[in-house]
């Protein structure tokens, strides 16, 4: 969850989520858009660079309270049990996991939508409409939760 503030991101994800499940999603976007483009270039001598619509929706959840009382209860249990260097280790883990200043949440999806292609011209004229449709949705992120999960069982 760290960078959420400071990378502009739309909700807290984990930050396995955010870097590998989220980019892989936003990486085959730009790869599909960079083949069209190219595609559309060679076909059209005056197209120079396309535009395009998108949007990206993430719906999320609170984690309740007595998840989160729980979590620090038995961390802090196991804490206490450990040596100094496990103590250290697991008390950094449960600030991370839980976050410093906001209320920790999990990602459910992140619907990312991109369609409305145009080419271009060198003066910046629309040429033609490109059809491209990108409609996907990837599921929860439930790093956090199964974290807490774990804690609870």
């Amino acid at each position: 969850m760290a960078g959420y503030a400071s990378a502009l991101n739309l909700v807290h994800t984990s930050e396995y989520y955010n870097k590998e499940v989220m980019r892989e999603k936003e990486t085959e976007i730009q790869s599909r858009l960079k083949r069209l483009e190219q595609k559309q270039i060679k076909k059209n001598n005056a197209g120079r660079y396309i535009t395009f619509d998108a949007s990206v929706t993430a719906n999320w959840e609170e984690v309740t309270d007595n998840t989160i009382a729980s979590k620090i209860k038995s961390q802090t249990a196991a804490a206490m049990k450990a040596s100094n260097e496990q103590k250290d280790e697991i008390l950094k883990k449960l600030v991370s996991d839980l976050g410093k200043e906001r209320d920790p949440k999990f990602c459910k999806s992140v619907q990312y939508v991109v369609g409305k292609v145009k080419l271009h011209g060198s003066n910046g004229e629309v040429i033609i409409p490109v059809p491209f449709d990108f409609n996907k949705n990837i599921g929860e992120d439930t790093n956090l939760k199964d974290v807490l999960k774990k804690q609870n069982s």
